[in-house]
């Protein structure tokens, strides 16, 4: 984890719904709207110093959604590479003897590596840019994390721009077991 240290991890992320809604209102899905969503992330990190790492963000996905046109249900789908995540966190750390936490600014890129061939592109052939604040500390059996952040969605491929981004993670982790 520190000075010429890297690693590399595996996500698996669901998501799928298919509940249509006309603001916060639950409406009728008379044509079984739906739409579901694999991802698989392929995580690294490399380590320059302990403050200064590079980040690579690789996702695999598998996704389908109904869709209506000319008032018939179409089923849509797109599996394969989607778009690279670059980042390069810059950390400041605080040990303590009973905890430790840290403080990060992460500007990021997503280049255009994924597909948009497909009739639900896995990629939309843009480049963003992001930037996040975050913060974590751990103690024995309490871990916390926090991450504020941006994402400026550039116009991409046959039309398709996703919007700007701006997102809270919170994640709250318990150790069960702790021995050293």
């Amino acid at each position: 984890r520190w000075e010429g240290g890297w690693g590399f991890q595996i996500r698996q992320e669901h998501y799928g719904s298919d509940t249509l809604l006309d603001g916060s209102s639950e409406v009728s899905n008379a044509f079984g709207r739906e739409k579901s969503i694999d991802t698989t992330w392929l995580e690294g990190i490399y380590t320059f110093r302990r403050e200064v790492r590079l980040s690579l963000k690789l996702p695999y996905v598998d996704q389908s959604r109904t869709v209506v046109r000319d008032g018939v249900a179409v089923r849509e789908s797109g599996t394969g590479v989607g778009d690279l995540i670059v980042g390069v966190p810059l950390k400041r750390y605080e040990n303590k003897p009973a905890s430790t936490g840290n403080i990060a600014f992460t500007p990021s890129i997503r280049l255009p590596t994924g597909s948009t061939d497909d009739d639900f592109p896995v990629g939309d052939g843009s480049t963003d840019f992001g930037v996040s604040f975050s913060a974590s500390f751990e103690q024995a059996d309490l871990y916390q994390y926090y991450d504020l952040f941006y994402w400026a969605n550039t116009g991409g491929e046959r039309g398709i721009h996703e919007g700007d981004e701006l997102g809270l993670d919170i994640n709250i982790g318990w150790h069960p077991y702790h021995d050293n």
